[in-house]
């Protein structure tokens, strides 16, 4: 196979870290269900499908290591023995993952395969995702109003729909440790400032802050995370081979709310899966 093509085939699966109305929840590893009913503490949210839900990815390489563990402060994608399968350059390639749609990444940059078995995926992609999404409850529908920072997150009026919302993280003093320099329950031993290790509803994914040279960063300015998801299944490929690389992108919205009303709803980062289809 002398090129990859990477076609993503999006599901609504869920995956998440904080939003800014959580409190202290369950810690590392984490498990939250999809929504049923009207969460009842702010503690415990739920999980929706967004109504939109855009990304900009610059690339995305298979690697049969992790090419950025934990010892280390910047992504070496040869160290990871990874193959390119889209690299835009400074060109990002926009996409929706919502509704279980589909689209080609286009093949810009992608690399000759190497035979090996690749376990993980990762990703380099603008910090900045851009979201809508309601919830439907005793005949009352919230609707996000475009607002992240300050309450109140969501709206009711009949009269409008879901606006979108631009949400940006890392970007405090502190990372993804907050305002305050807290422990991020979501991630294993609390986060550091730059970096987040979670395991999350049975996947174990990876969020980084970095800068243009793909070392680890964070506060105020911060243009890029790089997310890694460890596949539970490795994909086997031999240079020789005819097909294609699916993608699955397992995305949802966090829902918080008080037992009375929806407070607010969050992206939730997504998790990412990989299989090789033979043509």
């Amino acid at each position: 196979m002398k090129k990859s093509t990477f076609f993503i085939s999006f599901l609504a699966l869920p995956a998440s870290f904080l939003g800014p109305l959580s409190g202290v929840v369950q810690a590392y590893p984490k498990t939250v269900a999809a929504c049923t009913s009207m969460p009842t503490d702010l503690n415990t949210p739920c999980l929706i499908e967004p109504e939109s839900y855009e990304v900009s990815i610059y690339r995305v390489e298979l690697c049969q290591n992790d090419p950025f563990p934990s010892t280390s402060n910047q992504a070496d994608f040869a160290a990871g023995k990874c193959i390119t399968l889209f690299n835009g350059g400074a060109n990002a390639h926009k996409g929706d993952l919502a509704n279980e749609g589909s689209y080609n990444l286009p093949s810009t940059g992608a690399e000759n395969i190497t035979s090996g078995t690749y376990n993980h995926i990762s990703m380099i992609l603008k910090n900045e995702f851009s979201s809508s999404g309601s919830y439907t409850f005793g005949g009352t529908t919230w609707k996000t109003n475009g607002e992240v920072d300050e309450e109140p997150f969501v709206t009711t009026d009949e009269n409008v729909s879901p606006i979108k919302q631009n949400e940006v993280f890392l970007t405090s003093d502190y990372g993804w440790r907050g305002d305050d320099d807290s422990d991020n329950d979501y991630c294993l031993n609390g986060a550091t400032a730059a970096r987040c290790d979670a395991s999350y509803n049975g996947y174990e994914v990876t969020g980084i802050g970095v800068d243009a040279t793909y070392q680890s960063s964070y506060g105020s300015g911060l243009e890029y995370i790089y997310y890694r998801a460890e596949l539970q299944t490795p994909v086997t490929l031999l240079a020789n081979a005819s097909g294609f690389i699916d993608v699955t992108v397992d995305n949802s919205y966090e829902l918080f709310a008080d037992g009375t009303t929806v407070r607010g709803m969050f992206i939730a980062p997504f998790i990412f899966q990989a299989e090789f289809q033979a043509e």
